[in-house]
C-alpha cells in the first residue's frame, strides 16, 4: 500500500552493515533523559491512535520484547497493555545463531520466576513454557536497528524476527524508533519482512492497510 512519512534524509552508507554501524554510533550518544522522553512520546502516540478507534485490546494476543538500554523503553507499554487486558507474549531464543525463536505467553502467576537470562544477555522466558504459534498473534511489536519509509526493516542480522513475521501474516507489525532510525530507503533481501506501522517521536509511517488489519484482528 501507500506509505506516508516526512522524515529526515540522512546520507548514510547503503549496505545493511554500514547502516548498523552508523545507527549504533548515534544510539551510544543518547542520554537516559532523551531515551525516556522519546519513549514516552512514542507510546503516547500509539495509544492515542488505538483509543480513538472502535476496538478493544482486551484478550488480544500481543508479542512484546525486552528492550535494551539503547532502544525505546517498553516497560510503560507492557504495563498499559496488561491493564487493558491484553495477553502478552515474549520471545525465547532456542538455538543461538540459527535464527530460531519462539513466542511464550507471559505467566502472571510466577512474576520474576518467569525469566531467565538468554544467550544474548537479554531476559527471556524459562525453557519449561510451551510456545505459541506465531499465526495466532494479533499484534507484534518488532525491534529493529533502522526502518525505511516503505516499511523496510534492518535488524541485527540473525533473522530471528524475519522468520517469526513470515509466519504471522495476519498480525499487525508495529515498530517504535528514535527519529534517527528512520531512513528514506533501506536495502532488502527477499526474505526481509516489512513493518506495517512505524512510530517515532516526530514521524509516523503507516501502511495503507494498517487499520483494516487492526479492525479485522482486534474486533
Amino acid at each position: 500500500g501507500s506509505w506516508k512519512a516526512n522524515c529526515a534524509k540522512p546520507t548514510m552508507g547503503f549496505s545493511p552493515q554500514k547502516i548498523r554501524e552508523q545507527i549504533h554510533r548515534k544510539r551510544k550518544k543518547l542520554s537516559r533523559f532523551q531515551v525516556k522522553k522519546d519513549s514516552k512520546q512514542v507510546i503516547f502516540k500509539f495509544f492515542h491512535a488505538i483509543e480513538i478507534s472502535p476496538y478493544s485490546l482486551r484478550g488480544k494476543k500481543i508479542a512484546l520484547f525486552r528492550s535494551l538500554p539503547w532502544e525505546v523503553e517498553l516497560v510503560a507499554l507492557e504495563r498499559a497493555l496488561k491493564k487493558r487486558g491484553a495477553e502478552i507474549y515474549f520471545p525465547r531464543v532456542t538455538h543461538p545463531g540459527s535464527g530460531k525463536m519462539e513466542l511464550i505467553k507471559f505467566d502472571t502467576k510466577v512474576g520474576r520466576k518467569f525469566w531467565v537470562i538468554g544467550p544474548y544477555g537479554i531476559e527471556q522466558p524459562q525453557p519449561g513454557y510451551r510456545a505459541t504459534q506465531p499465526s495466532h498473534l494479533d499484534l507484534i511489536f518488532v525491534p529493529g536497528v533502522a526502518f525505511g519509509t516503505s516499511g523496510e526493516r534492518i535488524g541485527m542480522g540473525a533473522g530471528y524476527y524475519d522468520r517469526i513475521l513470515a509466519r504471522s501474516k495476519k498480525a499487525l507489525k508495529v515498530a517504535f524508533a528514535f527519529d534517527f532510525q528512520i531512513l528514506p530507503q533501506i536495502p532488502q533481501k527477499s526474505w526481509d519482512q516489512k513493518i506495517d506501522w512505524i512510530i517515532s517521536p516526530s514521524y509516523e509511517i503507516k501502511g495503507a492497510g494498517v487499520f483494516k488489519k487492526l479492525l479485522r484482528r482486534l474486533d
